[in-house]
């Protein structure tokens, strides 16, 4: 991993196609790992804390917002999106108090990913 590069992970249902958000992400400098275990994710997160979590609303094993929460105790600087196809509205008063830069509708959602990359990179200290 180069000195530069920041690490996301993406956590998802296994079925879902993310070679377009990592590829996306690469060209930002992200170095990317793919999981569908989120027990998993919040293990290693304790050890090797990622710079982004993308995570989507349908993942097994565990809500997506126990998931956000517990990220949040383990790191509260790992900024999070949710991957979820509801209405902003519904979405922003179940993921509120959970600090997330926001969502989008799909892991084809790029347009949607690179706005929200946008906040990620004027939010972040130099």
């Amino acid at each position: 991993m180069g000195q530069n590069a920041l690490k996301t992970v993406l956590v998802v249902d296994s079925r879902t196609n993310t070679s377009k958000f990592t590829d996306l992400l690469a060209k930002h400098n992200f170095t990317t790992e793919i999981s569908n275990n989120p027990r998993e994710t919040l293990e290693a997160s304790k050890k090797n804390t990622p710079d982004l979590v993308i995570v989507e609303k349908g993942i097994p094993e565990m809500k997506a917002t126990t998931f956000l929460a517990d990220l949040l105790k383990i790191s509260w600087t790992t900024s999070t999106i949710l991957i979820a196809d509801e209405e902003e509205e519904a979405l922003h008063e179940e993921t509120e108090g959970l600090g997330i830069l926001g969502s989008v509708k799909s892991a084809d959602d790029l347009q949607g990913l690179e706005r929200l990359l946008e906040v990620f990179f004027r939010l972040r200290p130099a």
